[in-house]
């Protein structure tokens, strides 16, 4: 079963408000969209929000696209890599596929682990990241794959939605 792509959009436009300075906005966010055109993408972003600003006597000018990114996701990263379930212990983090580095079986099985097998979940503010690889900066918990990281994403990051 293949995704619906998401797209990180950033956008642009004047507010105004009568007999009040022109305020500049700037909004960004995901939107999930089988649209290619990074026009019709932001579109989609754009029709999300835009009428909260069109209220009444409001007007949007100068609506800009400031750009339009294709965001891996974890569903993405499942579908392509097929994760390991952990045994160890009944979690329904991310789908039961998280493995405890603080838990001595479980770190255990971790390093034992083709390397390229090994993906670290790291939050980042707000964000939370699969990333390959062992890392320890920022780690939450470790996922393990069947299949190994591919060339192309070495230094990809996988959005937790």
């Amino acid at each position: 079963m293949k995704n619906t792509p998401s797209y990180k959009v950033k956008v642009e436009f004047a507010w105004s408000y009568p007999s009040k300075p022109i305020q500049t906005i700037k909004k960004s966010g995901l939107v999930q969209t089988t649209e290619t055109e990074d026009k019709l993408i932001a579109e989609k972003f754009i029709n999300s929000f835009i009428n909260n600003y069109k209220h009444g006597i409001c007007e949007v000018h100068d609506l800009r696209i400031l750009s339009v990114k294709r965001i891996y996701t974890f569903d993405d990263w499942i579908e392509k890599y097929n994760p390991v379930i952990n045994e160890f212990e009944d979690t329904s983090t991310l789908d039961g596929y998280v493995f405890d580095y603080s838990v001595e079986d479980q770190w255990e099985y971790i390093k034992n682990q083709n390397v390229e097998n090994i993906w670290t979940l790291v939050c980042t503010g707000d964000d939370e990241y699969i990333i390959p690889g062992l890392h320890w900066v920022n780690r939450e918990s470790y996922l393990i794959s069947n299949i190994p990281v591919k060339d192309e994403d070495k230094n990809q990051e996988f959005l937790v939605i």
